[in-house]
């Protein structure tokens, strides 16, 4: 919808947050706004704080961008995106004074762990995306959840309970929070302060970004299926219309991006950053195309 303070994925590359950010006397990140109350009456409340909300749901993304337009707010841009891939690999290091996540879903099953905010590598980009002494601030309705959040980050030195600015004090709800509230049932806040101290961590918190791989049209579409390095995937279907989508998967951070090869031209269409072994994968698919080619073509009798 046209005038919607609505970004995706494709967008990032064009966002310069440095720039969109320089006159913001602090910034914050909204991690699932869902339908941008908490986010939209904090930016209506102090219009010299510049607010990134962040929500994966499309429908519901274009919802709190229709709440934050109607509110007259110009401080606030709705990204639909995964937010790991927007603190991995666009935020700049230590750019935001404030974290926020608000009711977020707990996603009790074991086979979605790395989709809590508690996985460890969550918790390092959460780190190295706030400035010493910026805040990360917590609301749920899950007691557990808080607790585990709590011990997540004890075991940490980049964090220590605690903040100037507290979200139990705020006196801004989401609507899911007034529901709760309405019921007399009570949420469960937290804060904590970013420190000075930085642990060695196995998880990456930074990439070494490359130039996009160049398809030869001649060969394209490529062959649909999947192609793996390790534990990173491409998987590739049928083209129509004259492009060709595919998934990059990474299972060892456990998100995926999408990616559109225009037939036509070898162009692809990445919505994020690429990295080497993006690139070796449609290396792979581009030589095994070839081969499929030169097997197929026919013989030549003498």
């Amino acid at each position: 919808m046209s005038g919607l303070p609505l970004r995706g994925a494709r967008d990032l590359p064009h966002i310069d947050f440095d720039d969109l950010t320089r006159d913001a006397r602090t910034i914050h990140l909204d991690l699932g706004t869902g339908l941008g109350h908490f986010a939209v009456e904090m930016a209506v409340r102090d219009p010299e704080a510049y607010w990134i909300a962040v929500e994966h749901e499309g429908a519901v993304a274009r919802r709190a961008a229709r709440r934050a337009r109607n509110a007259g707010v110009a401080n606030v841009m709705v990204l639909c995106v995964d937010a790991r891939q927007l603190l991995y690999e666009w935020l700049p290091a230590q750019c935001l004074d404030h974290i926020w996540i608000n009711f977020p879903d707990p996603w009790p099953k074991d086979r979605h762990a790395d989709r809590r905010h508690t996985h460890p590598w969550m918790l390092q980009l959460l780190a190295s995306a706030l400035h010493p002494g910026g805040g990360l601030h917590l609301a749920t309705d899950v007691a557990e959840y808080a607790e585990a959040f709590a011990v997540a980050l004890a075991a940490l030195p980049e964090w220590k309970t605690g903040h100037d600015l507290e979200r139990a004090e705020l006196g801004v709800t989401t609507k899911y929070e007034r529901k709760w509230l309405a019921q007399g049932r009570h949420p469960h806040y937290a804060d904590w302060t970013r420190t000075q101290d930085s642990a060695a961590s196995p998880w990456p918190t930074s990439i070494e970004r490359q130039d996009a791989p160049s398809l030869d049209p001649a060969t394209l579409p490529l062959a649909t299926g999947v192609r793996r390095r390790g534990e990173h995937l491409l998987k590739l279907f049928p083209d129509r219309d004259g492009r060709q989508h595919g998934v990059l998967i990474d299972r060892v951070l456990g998100y995926d991006q999408h990616c559109v090869i225009d037939i036509t031209t070898g162009r692809i269409d990445l919505g994020g950053v690429w990295t080497t072994w993006k690139c070796e994968l449609f290396v792979d698919a581009q030589a095994e195309r070839n081969q499929i080619s030169a097997n197929s073509a026919p013989s030549v009798s003498r």
